[in-house]
């Protein structure tokens, strides 16, 4: 395993971060041992000892030896007990310590600390099935490539979220334009695993741009990540569908199967693994942090006292509903979370007849007009204010096309895959110059539910303009 000891940074602007960074945070053991490597590698071995020692058992951890301070600390813990015994012995416990530091200090050698040249791999393995296995799930934090210290905020956004989790990873989304790409390369920067109870953490390094390092072996976390990541999806489903059935009930759903009607009120097109025991923690976590009623009352919701880091917390990032976003000028529509581009389709739109706005998708149903091959495809989502809606077509050719009669066209597959991810209720904005350029990547796996309601309105014509 690499430990933290690998991300050494040269650059001046990452010591005055870790410097700030440990005065917020005098606790973080990892942030002082990572300021100690970079005073060492300066040669500046005194701040570089002062920094060890504030990391304690950190510092044996990852060198895998006792630090020849440790002697000093034990001794000046001891004469801490001597003082609280009368004020007159302050001035002897002062001169004590100080002469028991300029001693030692002026002793130690100036070569480098020894590394443990073992190897670790397996250890990143086993942080990583160990976080598979736990009981909570692990937190994921993510900085932006905005971020002049990618591998400082990584560490900030891990120390926030340690509290948490027992493992922390921290990565780096692909960015086009505006947009963060889900469905893109992301770069893993770090990974933290508690390992024991009496805070004792595993650091590895993974990007070597970012740590002046040699990385560690990415794999194992990469199916962290992939497993993470299929959950997030999960629950952003059930996030959204929770708030959407909010706005239009006017009271929180007292169950999952509220959510799971059959047609009109299939908020949620049917099941997936993993649904059910996520529904009562993430209605407990939306009403603590009060995503729902902030949305009801059109109120923004000020930051807690003490909150001035402006660190979101990743659970609560993460519960942010989906909505549509359709660019005309680029025939492509896109599921968004936030900055984040969930998903991307090509769209057969109607040129001029496709109307620009904001809407909210009013009804979904299978099978419009009782067939799955006809105009409408086999899915077709209704939007407000005119007889415009999102459906397949019988015409695949239409697809990037302006032939469409208003309508919002989509291949069947995409169609399929939308109509799951996206509740009743959610909103449709349609504007030019809203899609990055390029399209998105495609995804490895569809999101898929399993159907367990009736979706079909066999006794109504639809009469979208198509």
């Amino acid at each position: 395993m690499t430990w933290l000891r690998s991300g050494v940074m040269e650059d001046r602007e990452h010591i005055y971060y870790l410097k700030s960074f440990v005065k917020r945070h005098p606790g973080n053991r990892m942030a002082w041992y990572l300021l100690g490597k970079q005073y060492e590698e300066q040669g500046k071995l005194s701040k570089a000892n002062y920094c060890y020692l504030e990391a304690g058992e950190v510092y044996e951890a990852f060198e895998r030896k006792m630090h020849p301070l440790v002697a000093v600390e034990q001794e000046l813990e001891q004469l801490q007990k001597w003082k609280e015994r009368g004020r007159q012995r302050r001035f002897r416990l002062k001169s004590v310590v100080l002469a028991l530091l300029l001693l030692l200090l002026s002793g130690l050698q100036a070569s480098p600390v020894e590394r443990d040249k073992r190897p670790q791999a397996a250890a990143v393995h086993t942080a990583a099935e160990s976080a598979l296995q736990q009981q909570a799930p692990p937190a994921v934090v993510f900085t932006k490539r905005a971020e002049k210290k990618p591998l400082g905020a990584a560490l900030e956004l891990a120390a926030a979220e340690s509290g948490r989790a027992g493992t922390v990873l921290a990565a780096q989304m692909e960015e086009d334009g505006a947009w963060r790409l889900w469905q893109g390369r992301t770069k893993l920067l770090l990974s933290t695993q508690k390992e024991k109870p009496d805070g004792q953490w595993e650091v590895a390094m993974y990007d070597p741009a970012s740590c002046n390092c040699k990385p560690a072996d990415s794999a194992p976390m990469v199916k962290v990540l992939k497993h993470w990541s299929a959950e997030q999806e999960l629950r952003w489903v059930l996030s959204s569908a929770i708030i959407a059935y909010f706005h239009q009930q006017g009271s929180m759903p007292a169950s999952l199967s509220d959510l799971i009607g059959s047609y009109p009120n299939n908020y949620i097109a049917g099941e997936k693994e993993g649904m059910a025991a996520m529904f009562a923690p993430l209605m407990q976590q939306l009403a603590v942090d009060q995503n729902v009623k902030a949305l009801a009352a059109g109120v923004q919701q000020q930051p807690a006292p003490g909150s001035g880091s402006g660190i979101v917390p990743a659970d609560k990032q993460w519960r942010t509903e989906l909505q549509i976003v359709v660019d005309p000028a680029k025939h492509r529509l896109a599921v968004v979370s936030g900055d984040i581009m969930v998903r991307s389709y090509p769209v057969g739109l109607g040129g001029n007849k496709t109307p620009e706005g904001t809407f909210t998708i009013t009804e979904k149903v299978k099978n419009p007009n009782g067939t799955d091959k006809g105009p409408y495809g086999s899915r077709g989502m209704e939007l407000s204010d005119g007889p415009y809606a999102i459906h397949g077509t019988d015409e695949p050719d239409s697809i990037g096309e302006d032939e469409s009669l208003g309508c919002i066209r989509m291949e069947r597959a995409d169609l399929e895959e939308l109509y799951d991810l996206v509740p009743l209720g959610t909103k449709v904005t349609i504007q030019k110059g809203l899609m990055p350029p390029k399209p998105a990547p495609a995804p490895e796996t569809r999101f898929r539910l399993k159907p367990v309601q009736d979706e079909t309105n066999p006794h109504h014509k639809y009469s979208w303009l198509g």
